[in-house]
């Protein structure tokens, strides 16, 4: 899959999956920048576009049936328009909320040793949260299929990669220093799996497979917003294909 981005008013592109990731994680793109994939659909951000591409990754292929099956519910439906319900459907939505849903799903933050959970709106990478005075970050996954942590048949660990740049100061503001994540990224990868860098030799590896393990990472979805995002997906493929013009 091919991305195209949007920063500061100008199109760039096209990037595959890994440069676009691998851009993310060195501040060339921002994960809230505008990104889509292909040159007539419409802009979402760079985080957004990211996680749908994995989701898509993740879906198992049809089976022989699902031809009948979507047959059989197509038939159904037109038959529940065709007999009086088509006048009590409500319009399409735009585009702009569609959307606005997606950015407000709930997502998977984690604070201290990540026994602290919080779900909330998915639209941000980090949060403070008012009464512990402690920084939430973004839950992230690792896809790696040879990944340590899904030896034997375990699960993909759940973790966080707290930006060095954004540091708690002692009055419970937060304060950002990029010079920090500069010279973070001077000692090893800022972005990755903590139980890949178990058996990665970082200082011999070559750009290409950091690039790879960097590919790896990706944000966690929850179960209930992965099947949300997909209905989403649906229902905006059915606007466009209704020829709407409202955004």
């Amino acid at each position: 899959m091919e991305f195209y981005v949007q920063k500061d008013g100008e199109e760039s592109g096209p990037f595959d999956e890994a440069k676009l990731r691998a851009m993310l994680a060195d501040g060339e793109v921002a994960a809230d920048d505008s990104a889509r994939t292909d040159p007539s659909s419409d802009w979402a951000t760079v985080e957004s576009v990211l996680a749908e591409s994995e989701i898509d990754a993740d879906q198992p292929a049809p089976s022989k049936n699902m031809g009948t099956a979507v047959a059989v519910l197509a038939f159904g439906a037109v038959a529940v328009w065709f007999f009086g319900f088509w006048d009590t459907a409500p319009p399409p939505r735009s585009s702009d909320e569609i959307f606005a849903e997606r950015e407000s799903l709930p997502a998977l933050f984690l604070a201290g040793k990540l026994e602290k959970r919080i779900t909330a709106p998915g639209d941000k990478r980090y949060f403070l949260n008012a009464e512990s005075k402690e920084i939430y970050w973004r839950a992230m996954t690792c896809k790696n299929p040879k990944c340590p942590a899904v030896k034997d048949g375990g699960k993909p660990s759940i973790f966080i990669n707290p930006n060095p740049a954004v540091v708690l100061h002692p009055d419970g503001t937060l304060g950002h220093y990029p010079e920090r994540a500069a010279k973070a990224a001077e000692a090893g990868p800022i972005v990755a799996c903590p139980e890949c860098l178990k058996t990665r030799d970082v200082a011999t590896e070559s750009i290409e497979t950091k690039e790879i393990y960097l590919s790896y990472v990706r944000p966690y979805i929850l179960p209930e917003t992965a099947k949300r995002l997909k209905e989403l997906d649906n229902e905006q493929k059915s606007r466009s294909g209704s020829g709407s013009s409202t955004r």
